[in-house]
């Protein structure tokens, strides 16, 4: 998990502005797109996740990701949402690391996947990730 970002930055620092600006797929979000939705999704597990460890079993709420994709942030430089993605994961890695094995077993009602215990939604938004690192990295072979 510490080398998400690492990765991601470094995939995305080797792309020109016109490569930032291309479609990881016809029809879909631009790499740059992709990289921003990845710092909403981060800063929305995080937000999820501490209050499954803070509330019994909180519902929480999911979020228009395509309508959040359109707004303007999203067309702002990369590295900004880079950074974010820096200090997310470098907060959420240190509380993982507090955690014990029963606090992985607290659970939170989502919206859009129903009841999630923690360690599943933890390897949720691993899978998450990865799966845009492979489409950001894809880019660079169209």
């Amino acid at each position: 998990m510490e080398k998400t970002p690492v990765m991601l930055r470094n995939f995305v620092e080797q792309l020109n502005d016109d490569e930032l600006d291309t479609p990881y797929r016809a029809g879909g979000w631009t790499v740059r797109q992709v990289v921003h939705h990845i710092a909403d999704n981060n800063m929305n597990a995080y937000f999820r996740f501490k209050r499954a460890l803070t509330e019994d079993c909180p519902l929480v709420p999911s979020y228009q990701q395509d309508k959040w994709a359109d707004l303007a942030d999203y067309m702002m430089p990369a590295n900004c949402s880079l950074s974010l993605i820096d200090a997310i994961y470098s907060r959420f890695v240190t509380l993982l690391k507090s955690l014990n094995h029963e606090d992985f077993h607290r659970t939170m009602n989502s919206e859009a996947f129903g009841m999630l215990r923690l360690d599943t939604a933890v390897q949720r938004f691993l899978r998450h990730d990865r799966h845009h690192l492979e489409q950001i990295r894809g880019v660079k072979q169209i």
